[in-house]
C-alpha cells in the first residue's frame, strides 16, 4: 500500500518511535505530505517541551486510517521551528497495513454515568467506568447493581479528539452480566470500586454520537495500542 491511497487528513494522530529508543513512543499530528518527498508533522512534545531530534534519525511511524492501521520505518529529513516547529520524514515507498474489523476494542478507563429506571420507576443516576469500548458496545463497570439482561440504559461520557472534547450520550442494551473475576476473553478487569460489571450493546446512536465515538476508539488503538 501507498502512502497516497490513505487519504491522509491534516490533523490526524500518528504514533512516533524512534528506533534505539523503543520506550520513547510520542503522538503527533499530520501537517500534510508532498508526495514522493516528505510526510509533514509536527514536532512532539513530552510533558509540555518539544522532544529533542535530528536529522537523519530514524522513526517507526504507526498511524490509522479508515479501518487500517499502518506502519513503516522512516527517517527525519528535516527538522523546522518557523513559523512552528515541525518535521519531515522521508516519504515511504510502502507501508504494511492490517485492516481492522469496525468492532475493534480498546481497554480504557472512562468514567461515566450511567442512566437507568429499577423497577419501572422514575430514572435513577449512577456512577461508572467504561472498562473497554468499541463502536458497537463496551464493557461497563458501575458501583451498584444497575439492570438486568434485556434492560435498556443511557450512558453519559466525555471524550477528547485532538484536543476537543465531547460529550456522547449513549443509549443501550444489556446484554450479559458479568463477573469481576472471570468476565470474558477479553482479559481487561473491572476496577475494585466499580463490582458491577456489564456487557453492554449500543442502540440508536446518532451519526454525531457515532462519529466522536469511533474517532475516540482508533485514536486509542494509534495513540496508545491498547486494543483487546
Amino acid at each position: 500500500m501507498k502512502l497516497s491511497d490513505l487519504n491522509l487528513l491534516p490533523g490526524s494522530a500518528v504514533q512516533l518511535e524512534f528506533v534505539n529508543r523503543a520506550e520513547d513512543r510520542y503522538v503527533s499530528r499530520v501537517i500534510g505530505y508532498a508526495s514522493g518527498k516528505s510526510l509533514i508533522v509536527h514536532t512532539p512534545k513530552s510533558k509540555g517541551r518539544l522532544v529533542l531530534v535530528r536529522l537523519k534519525q530514524q522513526v517507526n511511524v504507526r498511524l490509522f486510517s479508515n479501518t487500517t492501521v499502518c506502519a513503516f520505518p522512516t527517517t527525519i529529513v528535516g527538522v523546522c521551528t518557523h513559523p512552528f516547529p515541525y518535521l519531515h520524514l522521508a516519504y515511504p515507498e510502502d507501508i504494511a497495513a492490517d485492516s481492522v474489523r469496525n468492532s475493534r476494542r480498546v481497554a480504557v478507563n472512562l468514567r461515566c454515568s450511567v442512566i437507568y429506571q429499577p423497577d419501572n420507576k422514575s430514572s435513577e443516576k449512577a456512577i461508572g467506568s467504561i472498562i473497554d469500548l468499541s463502536t458497537d458496545g463496551a464493557k461497563l463497570g458501575c458501583t451498584e447493581e444497575i439492570a438486568e439482561i434485556g434492560d435498556r440504559i443511557t450512558v453519559v461520557a466525555t471524550v477528547s479528539l485532538g484536543g476537543i472534547t465531547r460529550v456522547v450520550s449513549l443509549e443501550a442494551i444489556v446484554r450479559a452480566i458479568l463477573d469481576l473475576k472471570t468476565d470474558d476473553k477479553s482479559g481487561a478487569r473491572g476496577d475494585d470500586e466499580f463490582s458491577y460489571n456489564y456487557g453492554i450493546q449500543f442502540v440508536e446512536v446518532s451519526e454525531e454520537n457515532y462519529i466522536a465515538l469511533y474517532g475516540y476508539v482508533y485514536s486509542q488503538i494509534v495513540e496508545f495500542g491498547n486494543a483487546v
